[in-house]
């Protein structure tokens, strides 16, 4: 079915020219953060899920209203879906899903939505993070280790035992490596960080190497939130959305981080890396947001520097964005260039209603908005994916490529009247 879904699609070209822009944006110089602690098993025992949540739920990792000027886009559309809702919602039914192998994964106590991730390497290990724990499974189901805190895996740092939020994982095949992050310290200027951890073998419960990065990148007034992440061979990249910390939590600017792996998986004391922003922006004049990187899909070589996708938050627009690091770390001639395609005009989803149908009452749910979702590069093409308005309110699911030989981009967008699709993530599979 999955196959037969991905292999058949119907694409829509869209003739247009793409440009090259000036360099968007500027990196710092090299810097270095320090390791600031190498745990081991012992250190991640998993017993203080109480203090955790003393701890946590004093600030909560939420950002209320951070996206707060998006609204007003929402709102046409959701007038529109309410009436739809009256007129012509029936709710869906088709066969459920086959059950394969599963297992119970992290238990959440609190902090809603999850944000949860996981991966999984070639020799069956799995590492399951959500905004609460980091967990480790064989891929049989059997628990390795699991409701480790992130203050445990944090070894108790006192520093660290503010609020987390946002954590991501992925699997490294090149160096069969675990790297795992999760930001610190919402809405303060001062005590957010960027928590970066690599694990110290093929086995997370072995223990991690882990450094903190500033997230108040600019000694301003902002924190950092919403982070991508992607490797190469040499480097991770790291995405954010800096926010203002105090009301209405205003955007400030996108920034991305390029970042040694090999320093990370030693061990070292210092981690180099460098930041790339001091206003990246579009082609068009909007301010750089959310910058999804866009790994190899097969996981194979890939030294080049790294490729983002990025479109407008709150639609209305005709343009899908690139961004391109041209340069290892060490380089200095390396470059953030930026490329514009044209794409047919999409715009923000409603949030999405749902229905009980036994007593008829209604709730919301969050659709996002339309920035891109997913991206990956194969074959010289970046695939990517963000949901947008589909028809009269309802909301649908985006594909796209990017040919990067032509210089072109197709989009297929995919909906059905009376649903809500979002979120769409895309994925390679196979040899070809």
């Amino acid at each position: 079915m999955q196959k037969l879904f991905l292999t058949s699609f119907i694409f829509i070209l869209i003739f247009g020219t793409s440009h090259a822009q000036t360099p968007t944006g500027k990196a710092s110089a090299i810097m270095q953060a320090p390791l600031l602690v190498s745990t081991n098993n012992a250190t991640q025992a998993g017993t203080q899920w109480n203090v955790l949540v003393k701890l946590e739920t004093a600030k909560g990792h939420s950002v209320p209203n951070a996206q707060s000027f998006l609204h007003n886009k929402f709102a046409s559309k959701q007038g529109l879906n309410n009436k739809n809702m009256q007129a012509n919602y029936k709710p869906t039914r088709t066969n459920p899903p086959l059950m394969g192998m599963n297992f119970r994964g992290n238990k959440t106590e609190f902090l809603t939505p999850t944000d949860n991730g996981i991966a999984i390497s070639n020799g069956g290990k799995i590492v399951s993070v959500d905004n609460c724990t980091i967990e480790y499974y064989n891929d049989n189901g059997t628990a390795i280790q699991q409701s480790i805190t992130w203050n445990d895996f944090l070894n108790q740092d006192t520093s660290l035992l503010f609020g987390k939020y946002d954590p991501r994982v992925i699997y490294d095949n090149k160096n069969d490596r675990f790297i795992t992050l999760i930001l610190h310290g919402p809405l303060d200027k001062v005590k957010n960080k960027i928590i970066v951890a690599y694990s110290k073998t093929n086995n997370p419960a072995d223990g991690w190497n882990i450094y903190t990065l500033p997230g108040n990148l600019y000694n301003d007034t902002t924190f950092a939130d919403y982070p991508n992440a992607a490797i190469n061979d040499n480097e991770l990249f790291i995405n954010l959305n800096l926010f203002k910390c105090i009301p209405p939590y205003n955007y400030g600017q996108t920034v991305i981080f390029q970042i040694d792996l090999a320093k990370g998986y030693a061990g070292l004391p210092n981690l180099d890396y460098k930041i790339w922003g001091n206003n990246i922006t579009t082609s068009t004049g909007l301010p750089g947001f959310t910058l999804v990187p866009a790994p190899n899909g097969l996981g194979q070589s890939n030294t080049d520097g790294m490729h983002f996708v990025s479109t407008w938050p709150d639609g209305n627009d005709t343009n899908v964005y690139v961004y391109k690091i041209t340069k290892p770390l060490l380089d200095t001639t390396s470059q953030l260039l930026q490329y514009t395609y044209k794409i047919p005009k999409f715009y923000v989803c409603a949030n999405g209603k749902i229905k009980n149908p036994v007593n008829g009452l209604v709730d919301s749910i969050n659709t996002g908005s339309a920035v891109t979702q997913s991206a990956f590069l194969l074959n010289n093409n970046i695939h990517f994916t963000l949901d947008a308005d589909f028809n009269n309110g309802w909301c649908g699911l985006n594909y796209g490529r990017i040919n990067l030989n032509t210089q072109t981009a197709q989009v297929k967008q995919f909906g059905i009247n009376g649903t809500y699709l979002c979120y769409p993530a895309v994925a390679s599979f196979g040899n070809n």
